[in-house]
């Protein structure tokens, strides 16, 4: 080397290895947000499912409160249902997850194929939404107006 050269462009081995691996970290950053939104879509289709459900049961379940039933056996029988659609779509979608993700195992890099603990952690994503549906089912209620403060409209006979 000639010392007389000047010396340009110094970055740590932390900045290169930065530069190199910027482009998969955005390509996994918008992943993830895609990942996200899916998520929220599927929430929002068992949902749907589910009201679509009770919806067509309403007289089901008023015959079974005018025969007795109490909110509580209601309740057991809409999750009981729900979780049953649950099970069966974590029983076909875990399986083709395992085998998409040894597909795909050579777009991971760096990255463990089947990892566990990744199947485990959405095996527990429906039970989040049964618990945080419990929550929301056991959360108090305004009885003469909604919850948000203002008077419900009553509707009125136009006398004029």
């Amino acid at each position: 080397m000639d010392r007389n050269q000047p010396v340009f462009d110094i970055k740590s081995m932390e900045q290169v290895i930065a530069e190199q691996t910027s482009g998969v970290r955005v390509s996994a950053n918008t992943m993830s947000m895609y990942a996200v939104i899916g998520l929220l879509l599927a929430a929002t289709g068992i949902y749907a499912v589910i009201s679509y459900s009770v919806a067509q049961r309403t007289h089901e379940i008023g015959v079974r409160v005018a025969l007795g039933a109490g909110r509580r056996e209601i309740l057991r029988m809409v999750v009981g249902q729900a979780f049953r659609v649950a099970v069966l779509g974590l029983g076909i979608g875990i399986p083709v997850a395992y085998i998409l993700t040894r597909v795909m195992s050579s777009a991971l890099l760096n990255v463990v194929a089947v990892d566990p603990m990744t199947f485990a952690a959405l095996a527990c994503v429906p039970g989040l939404f049964w618990a945080s549906g419990r929550l929301y089912s056991r959360a108090p209620r305004c009885k003469s107006r909604p919850c948000g403060g203002a008077p419900s409209r009553m509707t009125e006979v136009d006398r004029s």
